[in-house]
């Protein structure tokens, strides 16, 4: 009797607090926590804004229009071409003077005429002869700010960028952009679209078309779990999974320590726990250090890595109160004696080692498109990518006094710049303002390339500025040529070719400073990588911290097997999800290594439990494998990685129990 009126108590506090803590997060929902993978508050990234702002693209969208047999050098692709950089110009919020094309009337040379500058443009009017259209093609393909940028290198795609006002509606651009999209593709051209606005409108269409297989996929899993465990151990692990997971979400939402992603990296690892603590009955104290450990890294690591830590420690609180609550309801009994698994751990740690040479860094935004979105919209990223490989961006901001960019001397510096730049064999391009001057005082002498220099006369400098100025004059310097950009495109995206360009660019701007002008460095999405790349070796430095933390916590209490426990299951869980990451080409991101950190906190966390009581823990991480099989075989990137750390958190865990029963650990605990 008592027994009874003890679960019925416990199952109205389960009742009650999941109510209270869904009501907290209903209400907190009404103010969407902040999403950022880097911290948006960095220099780095306040400076990109700016720059974007103040030099063009804001909100960029690219089209490209593919002949689906021969080249899009032809008389109808290129009158295609046209219509649609007209049609782009009348779309509400477009900024005209940031619409590039072949057919763009922003693209034109200068001509000098006696008595004022004629401009030329790049395609006026559709070429009909062979000859017209040979002429265009040789002047594309011979300029290497036009060569594989307006017309993709095999000639096979055409490309038109615009740029949208800041405030202008994102989803209505999207909108229309799809929309022209839809337009201009028939039998005889493809045509792609993308840019942030339109996966606003794309991506969550292309989600919710993956959501059936996303459910067959989880159902498949849950009666995994329920044939490997047991119908009561399975329910166990997952009513202590849910609550730790709720009632983690809802202490964060409280306290309002909550940036997506990061917050919900914490969640699958927290779940592991509970599940492990209900179905081991085992004690708590080496959890609870982990939850103090993660709590102090939160303290020091900086944003957004705080917000990981708090989550952590949080939901490591809250897994040892889910799976006691849930040990008096819902008691998993004695353990199922269950065969050693950790030869077969140990053989697929081995083979995911081989992959870990195949590990790549990979924190450009194109990689993030193409290995996560779903359907349709990863699927016309990869096309606009493959026609049009979108090069690492870097930008310099330099600002002064009204008219200092028409200084020789600021030329000159700037040229340098440029040229340091240019000598890193990662670099495909480099310009600045000097380089357009060096343009507009050829065309002022007859084009002759004797002329392709600098003047050192500032009055001139100053007459071809105000006299030339155009709309591509934009993208470098002002009206007022008070402040100017200089651009860096590099054909990698690794954050060590990135890194080693800034630190020339660095070197050059100490040995020969810009006169009279302070620079703002570093723009531009190379800045984005290089900000991913440290955060992502911070936090492998915290979590292997933990892992030590969790690893002397359990030593304190059982001795060596608790830290040999800890030690193996973070190890393996590390090896098989890095490997499975390079196996998969999934890359180190900012998606996988976060993932991959809970997966090792929560394999360390669950082989310090199995240390000397492995019946359990063992049937847990069987179930956690044969489960992850589900995900692994599904097309989907983002199903993938979750299947993968699934199958570290079970290799570690595998790896690490030990016995066949739950011995001493529970009691020592």
């Amino acid at each position: 009797m008592a027994a009874a009126h003890a679960r019925a108590s416990g199952w109205l506090a389960v009742v009650v607090s999941v109510l209270v803590a869904g009501g907290l997060i209903a209400v907190r929902a009404s103010a969407p926590p902040p999403v950022a993978f880097v911290p948006t508050d960095h220099p780095w990234m306040r400076l990109d804004r700016e720059i974007a702002a103040e030099f063009g693209m804001e909100q960029p969208v690219l089209w490209v229009l593919e002949a689906r047999a021969g080249s899009a050098w032809t008389p109808a692709v290129l009158g295609r071409l046209q219509a649609l950089t007209r049609d782009v110009l009348t779309i509400p919020g477009v900024v005209a003077t940031d619409v590039v094309s072949l057919a763009s009337p922003n693209l034109r040379d200068l001509h000098v005429t006696e008595d004022r500058l004629e401009p030329i443009y790049l395609m006026r009017d559709v070429p009909e002869s062979e000859g017209a259209l040979a002429a265009l093609r040789r002047r594309v393909e011979s300029d290497p700010n036009y060569r594989g940028t307006l017309v993709s290198l095999d000639g096979r795609a055409a490309m038109v960028v615009a740029n949208f006002r800041a405030e202008a509606d994102p989803d209505a651009v999207g909108r229309a952009a799809v929309a022209l999209r839809d337009r201009y593709t028939d039998a005889t051209t493809a045509a792609y679209v993308t840019g942030a606005p339109v996966l606003r409108v794309t991506a969550p269409a292309a989600g919710r078309a993956a959501m059936l297989p996303l459910i067959a996929v989880a159902g498949g899993m849950l009666l995994v779990v329920a044939l490997v465990l047991g119908v009561r151990a399975a329910t166990a692990a997952l009513l202590a999974a849910a609550l730790a997971m709720l009632w983690t979400v809802a202490a964060m939402l409280g306290i309002g320590v909550v940036v997506l992603p990061w917050s919900a990296f914490a969640l699958p690892p927290v779940a592991a726990v509970a599940a492990g603590l209900v179905l081991t009955g085992a004690g708590a104290s080496s959890v609870l250090v982990a939850a103090v450990a993660s709590g102090i890294l939160a303290t020091a690591a900086g944003p957004p890595l705080a917000a990981f830590g708090a989550a952590i420690a949080i939901g490591m609180a809250a897994a040892v109160g889910a799976g006691r609550v849930t040990a008096r309801l819902l008691a998993a009994g004695a353990g199922p004696r269950t065969p050693s698994l950790r030869v077969p751990a140990l053989l697929l740690a081995a083979l995911a080692a081989a992959g870990l040479p195949r590990v790549r860094p990979a924190f450009d935004l194109l990689g993030y498109g193409e290995r996560y979105l779903p359907g349709a919209a990863g699927r016309e990223l990869v096309a606009v990518g493959r026609r049009f490989p979108p090069p690492t961006t870097l930008a310099l901001r330099v600002r002064g006094t009204p008219g200092f960019v028409a200084e020789p001397a600021v030329l000159h510096a700037l040229d340098d710049v440029v040229r340091a730049a240019r000598e890193d064999p990662a670099v495909t391009s480099a310009m600045s303002i000097a380089d357009v001057v060096r343009m507009v005082h050829r065309a002022f002498n007859d084009d002759d390339p004797a002329f392709a220099v600098v003047p050192d006369d500032r009055g001139l400098v100053a007459r071809y500025l105000t006299l030339a100025y155009s709309p591509g004059f934009r993208r470098f310097v002002d009206r007022g040529l008070s402040r100017t950009a200089l651009w860096v495109y590099l054909r990698s995206a690794a954050p060590g070719d990135v890194a080693r360009v800034v630190a020339r660019m660095d070197a050059e701007l100490a040995a020969g400073p810009v006169p009279g002008a302070q620079v703002d460095a570093v723009g531009g999405d190379g800045a984005a990588i290089l900000l991913a790349a440290g955060i992502a070796r911070r936090l492998a430095v915290g979590t292997g911290v933990l892992v030590l933390a969790i690893a002397l916590a359990a030593g304190a209490l059982v001795g060596g097997r608790g830290v040999a426990g800890a030690l193996v299951g973070g190890t393996i869980a590390a090896i098989v999800g890095l490997g499975g990451c390079g196996w998969l080409g999934l890359g180190a991101d900012l998606l996988a290594i976060p993932g991959l950190a809970g997966a090792v906190v929560a394999a360390a966390t669950l082989g310090a439990l199995a240390a000397t009581g492995g019946a359990w823990c063992r049937r847990l991480a069987l179930a956690l494998g044969l489960a992850a099989t589900l995900p692994l075989l599904a097309p989907l990137g983002a199903v993938r990685l979750a299947g993968l750390l699934l199958a570290a958190t079970a290799a570690g865990t595998a790896a690490a129990a030990r016995g066949n029963g739950v011995d001493g650990y529970a009691g020592a605990c």
